[in-house]
């Protein structure tokens, strides 16, 4: 078997002038995944350029349905806010028929709010449950907020599930005695900070360095976010001593190396720890077989009230399903 060219397909709808998402996908994935890309034509980042690109969405898909994906993302987020929520699940239900398989749009991942986090929290338990009981041996969360973490864990049966805050944390705090955390906006400092305590790490976070850029702004311009993440990496680093870096937010992928290289320290990007971890997790299960605790506080509910409810099955989980193979 060729772990590149027999495993799970991903296909993407990628503007034309994108040159980063399939050699950071093709980077960040495990074996067992490949990546094949429609492009649509785009020359300038525009509401106009972005409404037009979404208009030949459905032609790039046809493309795609050629080779049978096992799951189609559209990778750009800005195209998929530039109209609106409903229009996007328009877009995604219309590409849906065309691939036949799972569609998902970056913006239908994104929890910059609470209140869209709390939207979330239902599907990412609806993830959980179904997982488990397809046998998964870990599952990761891929938003730094870890949404709904706590709660999918008590749903999850012997799989282990983590999440990009806590696992980017975790290694953190392996590397060095004090840590940073580079995040988009002023606005998720409070509840970023409140979620690092959470896990025990206060007293090792030096701060949070919002660099005024939101879920949707980091991968348009790559110079001006580089430069923008060096420089609050800088800050944190040579004011505030910080030891190491946690890039806070999943859409930051792809700009570890660069910071990485100005600033002297590491820097943890939280898209590739989350996954990491969960590999980790996987290989304790199947090699020394520890799994979840189910004692005390870690009680799931009973199987009879989930059945009664019926609130986790039936509908689709939130996102893609996408199968690592660990060996």
């Amino acid at each position: 078997m060729n772990p590149y060219l027999d495993g799970a397909r991903v296909g993407l709808t990628l503007p034309s002038l994108n040159t980063t998402t399939e050699p950071e996908f093709a980077w960040i994935a495990p074996q067992g995944i490949s990546f094949h890309a429609a492009r649509v034509f785009m020359e300038v980042t525009t509401a106009e350029a972005l409404r037009a690109m979404n208009d030949e969405v459905r032609t790039a898909a046809r493309l795609l349905a050629t080779f049978s994906p096992d799951v189609v993302a559209y990778a750009c987020t800005a195209g998929s806010f530039v109209d609106g929520p409903e229009a996007t699940r328009t877009l995604v239900a219309d590409v849906r028929d065309i691939v036949k398989c799972p569609v998902v749009a970056t913006s239908a991942m994104m929890a910059e709010y609470r209140a869209y986090e709390a939207v979330m929290s239902r599907g990412v338990v609806r993830a959980a449950r179904a997982a488990a009981h397809e046998g998964f041996d870990a599952m990761a969360i891929g938003c730094f907020y870890d949404v709904a973490l706590r709660d999918a864990r008590e749903v999850s049966g012997t799989m282990s599930v983590t999440a990009s805050c806590e696992a980017a944390c975790e290694i953190a705090a392996g590397l060095a005695n004090r840590f940073g955390i580079i995040v988009g906006r002023r606005k998720w400092v409070h509840q970023m900070e409140e979620i690092v305590h959470g896990y025990g790490h206060g007293r090792r976070l030096t701060g949070l360095y919002p660099v005024e850029l939101g879920v949707t702004d980091f991968q348009v311009d790559h110079d001006a976010t580089a430069r923008r993440l060096i420089a609050a990496g800088r800050r944190a680093v040579e004011e505030d001593f910080a030891e190491a870096l946690i890039l806070g937010c999943t859409m930051e992928m792809g700009f570890y190396e660069e910071v990485e290289g100005a600033v002297g320290v590491p820097v943890i990007d939280s898209a590739v720890a989350a996954l990491k971890r969960a590999e980790y997790a996987a290989l304790l299960k199947r090699q020394c077989g520890w799994i979840p605790s189910r004692k005390w506080s870690c009680e799931p509910p009973p199987e009879e009230e989930i059945a009664t409810f019926g609130w986790f099955e039936g509908d689709e989980a939130l996102g893609p399903r996408l199968i690592v193979e660990t060996v």
